[in-house]
């Protein structure tokens, strides 16, 4: 029995915090809920919240709680996760336990909404707030995976994991669904079976070895993020910009809140400096205005005002209904009036 189970089924003794989410087919603990998918063979639906979490509100009210949301769950056996700490208080024994799944399968924000074999197999990650029929979407790209699996392990069980055949659609199946450490363990024995990439997953490698890399390191970091710019230069596979945007945040992230104004700018310049490589390279960008929006963000903070015009008119232009549309409006407004003869 692993430590988070048994941990886990310590949590299920234990009353959870009350949540927002009280529905008749949710299990309040993991221990509860995973305890039944075994039984009946069914994957795991796992909802980490909060009490103050408003988008998890929403999906609750809009997804959870009506007959189409409760369907589209049935394949699953569903739990809600609470993982409140009341301010200034050190978290309960549920929170932390939620708290530490939550960061196992890779969750920053709430709401977190994982699909999981009751052994741990990732099947389909969402972040953030879905209606319902995109949630449908994602609910069937996890129960199309969670088949995948299934004929993945039957092939494992007689298949030579030392091998190309078996690592590869090891590579495949787990860099789909998410599962960086398992995708990263067979990129590095595809590297050494076939070290040019012969016989392709370039890409794919470079990026689960990126993904499954355990360090802080910068110049390794760099260096790895480099080697997947190399094998997805136009972005074909999506690994570009994936890369691009992730070093945009990353050299703005750590420099936002630093009192000095020299350093932020600097953050700004490495974060926009990314994002145009990004749509200077890549034949197609997905979320594009969003990938505008945050450029002119940038360029704007890095003092490079006509740049910043052009890319947020263009993601106005791209979205004009945007939720985010006021805001760039009104950072534009903001540079234009600066720049306007006194």
């Amino acid at each position: 029995m692993s430590k988070l189970f048994a941990m886990a089924v310590t949590m299920s003794l234990l009353s959870p915090l009350a949540t927002g989410a009280e529905f008749d087919y949710f299990h309040r603990t993991y221990a509860d809920a995973e305890k039944v998918a075994r039984k009946e063979g069914k994957p795991l639906y796992l909802h980490f919240t909060t009490s103050w979490c408003g988008w998890c509100r929403r999906i609750e009210n809009d997804v959870y709680k009506l007959p189409g949301g409760k369907k589209a769950l049935s394949p699953f056996v569903c739990a809600t996760l609470d993982c409140t700490v009341p301010r200034g208080q050190k978290p309960s024994k549920v929170a932390a336990f939620n708290q530490q799944l939550m960061r196992k399968y890779g969750g920053g924000g709430y709401p977190f909404l994982v699909m999981v074999t009751a052994d741990g197999d990732v099947l389909h990650k969402i972040s953030g707030y879905k209606p319902l029929e995109a949630f449908k979407v994602d609910i069937a790209r996890a129960e199309a995976n969670f088949q995948k699996l299934k004929a993945f392990q039957a092939y494992a069980a007689k298949a030579n994991k030392a091998g190309y055949e078996y690592n590869a659609k090891a590579l495949s199946f787990y860099s789909d669904t998410g599962s960086w450490d398992k995708a990263a363990t067979a990129a590095a024995a595809i590297k050494k079976l076939d070290p040019t990439f012969k016989k392709g997953q370039a890409a794919t490698a470079s990026y689960a070895i990126l993904r499954g890399v355990k360090t802080n390191n910068k110049a390794r970091i760099v260096a790895l993020e480099d080697e997947v710019i190399r094998h997805d230069p136009k972005n074909a596979e999506g690994y570009l910009q994936k890369v691009l945007w992730g070093r945009a945040a990353r050299a703005y992230g750590t420099t936002a809140r630093n009192p000095d104004k020299k350093v932020q700018k600097a953050g700004a310049l490495e974060g926009a400096k990314a994002l145009k490589q990004l749509v200077a390279s890549a034949e197609k960008v997905s979320n594009e205005a969003n990938v505008y929006g945050f450029l002119g963000y940038l360029s704007a903070k890095a003092g490079l005002d006509d740049e910043a015009v052009t890319a947020l008119e263009k993601a106005i232009q791209l979205e004009p209904t945007s939720r985010r549309v006021p805001m760039l409006k009104k950072l534009l407004q903001d540079i234009k009036k600066a720049k306007a003869p006194k």
